[in-house]
């Protein structure tokens, strides 16, 4: 049977690329199935539900684990006493007045130990005036996904990387996965549908022997610079094992005892996130390869937590609440 706290229609937004990328969905039971995907800045139509995800340049987010009784006055007591934690902080990173603050979401999971983790996402007043006005949950695209994960999280995107402690991005690196892309553009003269062949190529180890070796040799090298800024920053704060996302070539990121240092780098493993969710998402190996894993996750974490329709409702009531404080 259907829960009735699922949609039959959901719009996941991402907003934090410059530029808006919706993709619809329609769920059967414990399916999700993608319908559609704009790139657009068109209202989504009234009524359906939207999931609107943010980059950490217009939010912020806290995630921290306490012993909690669910009951709705606990529950409003510890949002509360979390948002007052990280008020400071979150309006310089945001560049507003503390009392402008909002609190855009709040997630909260019961832990195999009995405490409960509550998952905060935080905005300016401008930003959350200017919310949709469909059925909304707002994440924060770091902390969704440093959530899956208990070490610090590395996140790789175009342009940036993203350091990641505690559900929240702390540190910025001015390198993206566009870089590998434009090594072999500098070294090669290769344009990105030659890269891309190249690369199809190297996976299946079909070039020629020293073709694969010099296609190898530019991977690391293209990455070295963000591994020296990276093993510089944990080495400070004395972690020794971190994780490692990339939005795009995942694959094709070298992270190992390639420079001598303490740190080691794991991949964030797909198979195992995507394990954790009673939803599946029925996407064709085209789509599987173009969208995201942390959009994947987006999707499918959203559809668990409603399942929880007590809770839900209760964070909510509270929500609009404490921003009407």
């Amino acid at each position: 049977m259907k829960n009735k706290d699922i949609p039959n229609q959901i719009v996941l937004c991402e907003e934090f690329l410059n530029q808006k990328v919706k993709y619809f969905f329609t769920t059967k039971e414990k399916s999700i199935f993608l319908t559609n995907i704009e790139k657009n800045n068109d209202p989504v139509p009234e009524g359906i539900p939207v999931i609107l995800r943010l980059s950490s340049s217009n939010s912020t987010a806290i995630s921290k684990t306490v012993s909690l009784r669910l009951t709705e006055e606990e529950i409003g007591k510890a949002i509360w006493k979390i948002f007052l934690s990280i008020q400071s902080k979150a309006s310089i990173r945001l560049k507003t007045n503390p009392v402008d603050l909002r609190i855009a979401d709040v997630k909260l999971e019961k832990e195999e130990d009995g405490r409960v983790s509550i998952q905060q996402t935080i905005v300016s007043k401008h930003t959350y005036m200017n919310f949709p006005q469909n059925p909304l949950t707002v994440q924060n695209i770091h902390a969704n996904l440093s959530s899956q994960v208990t070490q610090p999280l590395v996140f790789i995107s175009n342009n940036k990387t993203s350091i990641c402690l505690n559900g929240s991005q702390v540190k910025k690196i001015n390198w993206g996965f566009l870089n590998i892309e434009k090594a072999f553009e500098k070294e090669l003269n290769l344009n990105k549908q030659g890269f891309d062949q190249l690369i199809k190529r190297y996976k299946k180890n079909s070039l020629s022997k020293s073709m694969q070796l010099l296609t190898k040799k530019i991977l690391i090298s293209s990455q070295t610079e963000l591994l020296e800024k990276l093993n510089n920053f944990f080495e400070k704060k004395e972690e020794k094992n971190v994780i490692y996302y990339s939005r795009k070539y995942q694959e094709l990121i070298t992270f190992g005892n390639k420079l001598k240092s303490k740190v080691r780098y794991q991949e964030f493993i797909q198979e195992k996130a995507l394990k954790k969710f009673s939803f599946t998402l029925q996407l064709t190996k085209e789509l599987e390869d173009n969208i995201p894993l942390d959009t994947r996750l987006a999707i499918l974490s959203y559809l668990e937590y409603q399942t929880n329709s007590k809770i839900n409702k209760i964070v909510q009531r509270q929500l609009r609440w404490l921003n009407n404080k």
